[in-house]
């Protein structure tokens, strides 16, 4: 009941011009209709004042609650939409963290790998051992000793022993035997493999191939000129790891 009364008043608002129209057409149906008695008259038309004036409320009612409405829609877009334009802000500035973490993620394992990388010993696979073989297998095999850097990590040492093995397996002679390696202390930043003779002038036979064959499995071995090297001898040195 009260939906059906409720439609009926919204239906005369949105009709408010019509409603008029049919108000003032009654009230001269009345003025001039000489057959209505005079005290009906008076009612109806009092009756179609009322009628017409709760029209006119009604409809300026309904334009008002219409503005209102309208208005509260809008500012409820503008507040969406800038609502909207703060999320859209935050997450830019969200991704940009984002991105700025997954860089400094990456750094930091890069440095973790190559901390890693740096911590590991050095060693020869089985194909560099084929390889540096192959590379030495026809060449003239001086007289061989391996001599490494002591310190705390021992790596070198470790190293070194991988290197005498290669050398004894490629059919190296040494002044003693390939267990029998030589630690020394040394103060500087040399880092590597190096070959040490005695000088330029009497260079041992095969230092070439040897510096050659070293290169082959990505070892640098540098040859370095050492008064108290024998004439003859190649010392192998193995210092830090680069």
């Amino acid at each position: 009941m009260l939906k059906f009364f409720f439609d009926a008043l919204t239906s005369i608002a949105d009709n408010t011009v019509l409603v008029l129209a049919v108000g003032a057409a009654i009230a001269l149906v009345v003025k001039f209709e000489t057959r209505i008695p005079e005290r009906y008259k008076k009612w109806v038309f009092i009756t179609d004042v009322g009628f017409i004036a709760c029209s006119l409320l009604l409809g300026a009612l309904k334009n008002h609650l219409d503005t209102k409405w309208q208005k509260g829609v809008e500012d409820k877009i503008i507040h969406s939409q800038k609502a909207a334009e703060v999320a859209k802000v935050e997450a830019a500035a969200l991704f940009k963290k984002l991105e700025a973490e997954e860089a400094r993620y990456a750094e930091l394992e890069s440095r973790a790998r190559l901390l890693e990388e740096k911590q590991k010993d050095r060693s020869i696979s089985s194909h560099e051992r084929s390889e540096f073989i192959g590379h030495v297998l026809h060449s003239t095999k001086s007289k061989i000793e391996v001599h490494y850097l002591s310190g705390e990590s021992g790596e070198p040492r470790r190293f070194a022993q991988q290197i005498a093995t290669l050398l004894d397996d490629a059919g190296y002679h040494f002044v003693k035997s390939k267990d029998d390696l030589t630690g020394f202390l040394m103060t500087g930043d040399s880092v590597g493999v190096h070959l040490r003779i005695k000088s330029r002038e009497s260079v041992p036979d095969g230092t070439a191939e040897l510096q050659k064959a070293f290169e082959a499995i990505s070892i640098p071995a540098p040859a370095e000129i050492i008064s108290n090297v024998p004439d003859g001898v190649i010392h192998v040195v193995v210092l830090r790891k680069p």
